[in-house]
């Protein structure tokens, strides 16, 4: 299974990156920065089609096309084209997700960057990889040193989460964050220690599959804004290196 996911999520990123710059919108779904492309619909024939063919007893759930089959052993999670908005409005930053789960257990996941060629890799108790290279959070452990990302929504409970962010930064102790609309680039960065936390306030099923396993499996501290060691259904997400963990829990503490 591991080479069968690496590839299709590949195949689907290098459909994507072809379409990259000469295609707009298709549709809005529920709101004018919700949309979907041609590269969207494309990516999701190519996953769905492959594990329909490779593995016709499992359950898929995917953004795109909803829930097939998702009482089976074996259910595959996917977001076929994460940073749609950005992919729309030409801005390289987008990626290919999927996770395989066994009942409530992700077992694998991938994620794929086609534009940089980088593709993130775990499986369960087997550590995280970027292009075959095994990856580790990073060490840093002040808060006012480290760089992260948070939710760029103007929601209620996300513009709550930055005034929190913001007025941690006292004393001239600054930490720098910022928002890349795309929580797959973000988990690369993140894993791969060239960032050091992510906190993301709601997401959908495809967002929360691949992305908190891939990271638990690179050493980061993975929980809920409760301080619970995140599983799937939890809605909010907060991701550190270990020594930073405490520090944002306190930040969004009571937030809802």
């Amino acid at each position: 299974m591991e080479h069968f996911i690496k590839t299709i999520v590949k195949k689907a990123g290098a459909e994507i990156k072809k379409r990259f710059g000469k295609i707009g919108v298709k549709y809005v779904k529920t709101h004018s920065h919700d949309v979907v492309t041609e590269a969207d619909l494309a990516s999701n024939r190519i996953l769905v089609d492959a594990i329909q063919k490779r593995y016709p007893s499992h359950g898929i759930i995917s953004e795109e096309t909803g829930e097939y089959q998702k009482d089976a052993e074996f259910v595959w999670i996917i977001d076929p084209l994460d940073g749609t908005n950005n992919f729309a409005r030409e801005l390289p930053l987008f990626g290919v997700m999927a996770a395989v789960a066994r009942g409530k257990q992700i077992e694998y996941g991938a994620i794929y960057d086609p534009i940089h060629n980088q593709l993130l890799y775990a499986k369960r108790n087997k550590g995280a990889f970027l292009n075959n290279r095994k990856i580790h959070c990073s060490g840093t452990k002040i808060w006012s040193e480290s760089n992260g990302f948070t939710s760029c929504w103007m929601k209620p409970k996300t513009m709550r989460v930055n005034r929190r962010l913001l007025e941690s930064n006292t004393k001239n102790q600054w930490s720098l964050y910022r928002a890349l609309w795309s929580i797959a680039i973000e988990t690369i960065y993140v894993a791969s220690g060239r960032c050091d936390w992510l906190i993301s306030t709601s997401g959908g099923l495809w967002d929360y599959a691949a992305p908190p396993f891939i990271l638990k499996e690179a050493g980061c501290t993975v929980t809920n804004f409760q301080g619970e060691p995140w599983k799937l259904g939890h809605e909010d997400l907060i991701v550190s290196t270990p020594a930073l963990h405490s520090q944002l829990l306190k930040i969004v503490r009571g937030i809802h």
